[in-house]
């Protein structure tokens, strides 16, 4: 790798890092890259832990195919097939022609999501019409992978804080509450107390 390489992907990946909304932060993670890695749409699919359905988590169109038919353009049956493989999935199309609708073929590339210690989600990349995806591709697909990783866990981080600070809050409600009770209770078993001894 050479020096203007590693300078470009330290600036990109340091601008990634700076964003503080996770999809902000992905959009730049794909816009810059997309230079290097050519693609039509790319999206996320999260397993839902309850149903273990596949959700999309994040979408974008950026090239061919914007308003096509979601079911051709995202990739669904690919995410699905990682998610089952635990691996790679690459999807080529069977016949390649100038003639043909470059919608009609599809060339699809998943890569596992690893979050939290465990595969639960895919990245789909799609391009119509081609090039193949190669090495160099499917190298860059993968650091991108990597990266989507690890934002959607610094988003469930983020979001487990979140929820801890607000029980945390509750908490110190309750005790606050519980206290003045308690005290506003004391007061006037101490008169109670004094009058029944007088007696």
């Amino acid at each position: 790798m050479d020096n203007l390489t590693l300078s470009f992907l330290h600036t990109v990946l340091k601008e990634v890092q700076s964003k503080h909304d996770w999809k902000a932060s992905l959009d730049t993670l794909f816009t810059s890259l997309r230079g290097s890695f050519v693609f039509d749409n790319v999206v996320i699919y999260l397993e839902d832990s309850q149903s273990k359905s596949l959700d999309i988590t994040y979408a974008r169109a950026m090239g061919r195919g914007k308003t096509a038919e979601a079911d051709a353009v995202w990739g669904e049956r690919v995410a699905t097939e990682v998610l089952a493989t635990k691996k790679m999935v690459l999807k080529e199309p069977k016949h390649l022609g100038r003639d043909k609708d470059r919608l009609a073929q599809p060339h699809l590339l998943g890569m596992p999501l690893n979050i939290a210690s465990r595969i639960c989600g895919a990245l789909v990349f799609i391009r119509f019409g081609g090039p193949e995806y190669s090495d160099l591709h499917i190298k860059i697909a993968s650091l991108q992978a990597f990266w989507s990783a690890a934002l959607i866990e610094r988003r469930d981080l983020q979001e487990a804080r979140t929820e801890l600070d607000s029980v945390q809050r509750q908490m110190r409600l309750q005790d606050d509450f519980v206290s003045t009770i308690s005290h506003e209770l004391r007061t006037p078993l101490g008169f109670i107390k004094g009058y029944s001894t007088s007696l």
